[in-house]
C-alpha cells in the first residue's frame, strides 16, 4: 500500500470517476473540489448539517455558524461529497491548527467504495465557547493505493446518510431550550410588561 499523489488523481467529474472506477489509475471524486491541496492530502470543510450526539438531533447550520460550548461535542457533515474507488483506502485526520484552540477532531477511515459526505466528530476541549461555521476547514484526508480491488463493497458503496434515532420528548425540550432560551425569556418579559401596563390602565 502506497500514498497517492493527489494532483493527478482527484476529479470533480462523476464521468471520469465512473470511467476509471476499476482501473489501476482510478480517480478520487471530491465535489466541490478544493482549490488547493498538498501532494498527499486534501483539506475538507464544514458543511451545512450537524448531528448533535447529546440530543440525537440532526439540524442545519446557519450561515453565521453555531456555538459549541466547552466540553461538548458534535458531528458535522463535510460540505464536500467524497467517492472512493474500489482499490483506494482513505484516512481522515484533524487539522493541526485546531489543537492550539483546544479543538479535537476525530480520526477516521474511508473504506473502498465509499460514496457520501463525510461525518466528522468535533470536541471542544477548551474552557471557552467556539464557533463552528460552514466552510471552516476541519479535517485532512490522505489516500492509499491498495494492491487489489475490493469486490464486496455493498456496505460502504452509495449508502444513504445515516438517519439519527428519534429523540425523546425530554431531549427535544432540552434541545429547544438550548437553542431558543434567549428568545423565550425575551418574549416572556415583553409579554409580562404588556400585561402589567394593561392592568395599570385598567385600574385607573
Amino acid at each position: 500500500m502506497s500514498a497517492i499523489l493527489l494532483k493527478r488523481r482527484l476529479t470533480s467529474s462523476e464521468e471520469d470517476f465512473r470511467k476509471s472506477l476499476r482501473s489501476d489509475d482510478s480517480r478520487i471524486f471530491i465535489s466541490p473540489l478544493p482549490e488547493t491541496c498538498d501532494p498527499v492530502s486534501v483539506d475538507l470543510s464544514v458543511g451545512d448539517r450537524i448531528f448533535e450526539s447529546e440530543t440525537s438531533i440532526q439540524r442545519g447550520i446557519p450561515a453565521e455558524g453555531i456555538t459549541l460550548r466547552p466540553r461538548r461535542s458534535i458531528v458535522v457533515y463535510t460540505s464536500e461529497r467524497v467517492c472512493v474507488p474500489h482499490n483506494i483506502f482513505g484516512i481522515v485526520s484533524g487539522k493541526g491548527s485546531l489543537i492550539y484552540h483546544g479543538v479535537f477532531v476525530s480520526h477516521g477511515k474511508i473504506d473502498p467504495g465509499f460514496q457520501d459526505n463525510l461525518r466528522v466528530g468535533i470536541l471542544n476541549g477548551s474552557n471557552r465557547p467556539i464557533q463552528i461555521k460552514p466552510g471552516m476547514l476541519i479535517c485532512s484526508c490522505s489516500f492509499f493505493q491498495m494492491d487489489s480491488h475490493m469486490h464486496d463493497v455493498s456496505r460502504t458503496s452509495a449508502r444513504e446518510p445515516v438517519k439519527p434515532p428519534r429523540p425523546t420528548i425530554g431531549q427535544a425540550i432540552r434541545a429547544f431550550w438550548s437553542a431558543y432560551w434567549q428568545w423565550i425569556i425575551g418574549t416572556f418579559l415583553a409579554g409580562l410588561t404588556v400585561v402589567t401596563r394593561l392592568l395599570g390602565l385598567w385600574g385607573r
